[in-house]
């Protein structure tokens, strides 16, 4: 990954989560805001954005998650204020900072952002949806909400809510959407195949 940003920027942050991340976060940690800042260079490039544009997303790719150091639920908000403490301090301007938070802010589930560096950064941020590792991210994901949130779910209701996740979503931005939705589609007919087996072997065990 070629860095946009400030470098001594990006490495106040990266230590910040490698050492501050709760342990029990094993989806949302330093593996996973790398995965996003990679992600928002290669969809920038994609799409066509200059260099100015693609340090803004790196950026907000790098800030999205750290609010998670302080609460686990609604932290987008927190993620976005504190980019806005600090980076003045590493040369943002006030245009640039508030479009920053905006991004940051978009990234919440459900939010249909209008602006393209927005639907950029939330498809680099639910990227997995169209990777062949949905499920073993869906995996880490679930380690999570045991761990954190005491959820424990079987397989077969894990399956049926990473299903549902997939049909409900859609990806942002056109030019990403025609990359990324094929695999997508395969991910949807795994997690379908999955629950017809499981179905038909109770029917056999019945």
């Amino acid at each position: 990954m070629k860095l946009y940003l400030p470098e001594n920027l990006f490495k106040f942050i990266k230590k910040r989560l490698e050492d501050e991340t709760d342990p029990r976060l094993t989806y949302h940690n330093w593996e996973h805001t790398e995965k996003v800042m990679e992600q928002s260079e290669y969809f920038a490039g994609l799409c066509g954005k200059n260099l100015t544009e693609i340090k803004l997303l790196q950026t907000a790719a790098l800030f999205h998650d750290i609010g998670y150091l302080m609460r686990y639920d609604d932290n987008e908000g927190i993620s976005a204020d504190y980019a806005g403490e600090i980076l003045p301090e590493y040369g943002y301007t006030d245009d640039e900072i508030e479009e920053i938070k905006r991004m940051i802010r978009s990234t919440v589930l459900g939010t249909f952002p209008e602006h393209e560096l927005d639907q950029i950064l939330c498809d680099a941020d639910i990227s997995h949806a169209g990777s062949p590792k949905f499920y073993a991210a869906g995996e880490k994901f679930r380690k999570e909400l045991e761990l954190v949130k005491g959820l424990v779910y079987t397989e077969l209701d894990w399956i049926e809510l990473e299903l549902q996740f997939l049909l409900n979503h859609e990806f942002k931005h056109c030019k990403i959407k025609k990359i990324l939705q094929s695999q997508k589609d395969k991910n949807i007919q795994k997690m379908r195949d999955f629950i017809s087996a499981h179905q038909q072997k109770t029917e056999a065990d019945i």
